[in-house]
């Protein structure tokens, strides 16, 4: 089974982790052709034990459990499409690339998933949305510690990440409010600038990356950091502090491309993507005539590629 990665640049902090499930979309969702991702295929149980109330689905699938989102702020949320992948497969699928590219032990988890509906006025497609939240909590207690975005339709992986503070704030029994005065509490950090040094060592650390996840079909070719200094993304890590998270771009010999965030200090990762990410789309809607605009815009870099 191929499975894609997409990566959104952002700063993505562990508390926005169920914002991932509540906001319906994150920038352009369409999928085109991205580097594969091989994992043994699994096949979903027929006979797995189904309960539904008015605000969840529950089912269990292989060692993991699956609760579906229908309710959001106390708004319903829809239903998928006829022609989209079921929410079963699509569990599964996010299930393959948190266990293997992140290592979740998935044995007893419960994944969260909430389908996202088509918004062809943003040229935003359907997508099923998963998360897992840290141990002890639900969904709608604390943020997802992982994330995943599929196309709805084609099951075509669009983005991952991992939060390790999420674990942190459940662990300590933090509220949202608390949450939110520490964050704010760390004022604005400085990232500092990447050196030319920089970019070359942290490029060869992504394409050593990426050789180990096997992200492509064939091997790594060269690598190269995206954004300058100025425009480094942040998170929190383990020591819930702000560290700097450095994107790659990588390329394969077949010019195949993807995305790779990690800490830069800790060497963790922290996201993967396709090639998807490497532009993002600023739409402008008109509500009085229905008319959208779009600007396609490259991420930025200052650094040279990379080769093996």
């Amino acid at each position: 089974m191929k499975k894609k990665f997409i990566l959104e640049a952002a700063m993505a902090l562990a508390l926005i982790g169920c914002v991932m499930l509540a906001a319906c979309s994150s920038g352009d969702a369409t999928v085109s052709s991205a580097p594969n991702f091989e994992v043994p295929p699994v096949t979903i149980s027929s006979t797995s034990e189904t309960q539904e109330n008015t605000d969840t689905l529950t089912e269990l699938s292989g060692s993991f459990h699956i609760e579906r989102i229908t309710q959001l702020g106390g708004q319903p949320i829809g239903l998928e499409s006829e022609t989209s992948i079921s929410m079963e497969v699509a569990a599964q699928i996010g299930a393959d690339i948190l266990e293997h590219a992140f290592g979740v032990n998935l044995d007893g988890i419960t994944i969260y998933m909430l389908y996202a509906a088509e918004q062809p006025e943003w040229g935003i497609a359907g997508q099923w949305q998963g998360g897992i939240m840290p141990e002890g909590t639900t969904f709608s207690e604390m943020a997802a510690t992982y994330t995943f975005f599929l196309s709805a339709e084609t099951g075509e992986f669009i983005e991952a990440s991992y939060n390790p503070d999420a674990e942190i704030f459940a662990r300590e029994g933090k509220t949202w409010v608390e949450i939110w005065e520490f964050i704010e509490s760390l004022g604005v950090v400085d990232m500092g600038i990447l050196s030319e040094e920089d970019g070359e060592k942290y490029a060869r650390y992504a394409l050593q990356l990426a050789e180990e996840l096997n992200l492509f079909n064939s091997h790594v070719a060269r690598a190269r950091v995206m954004f300058d200094g100025e425009m480094l993304t942040m998170g929190l890590n383990e020591n819930l502090e702000f560290e700097a998270i450095i994107m790659a771009h990588v390329q394969d010999e077949d010019g195949n491309e993807a995305l790779i965030g990690f800490f830069r200090d800790s060497k963790k990762l922290r996201h993967l993507a396709s090639e998807e990410r490497l532009t993002f789309t600023s739409f402008v809607h008109d509500f009085e005539t229905g008319v959208s605009t779009e600007e396609v815009i490259e991420i930025p870099t200052i650094f040279d590629w990379v080769s093996r």
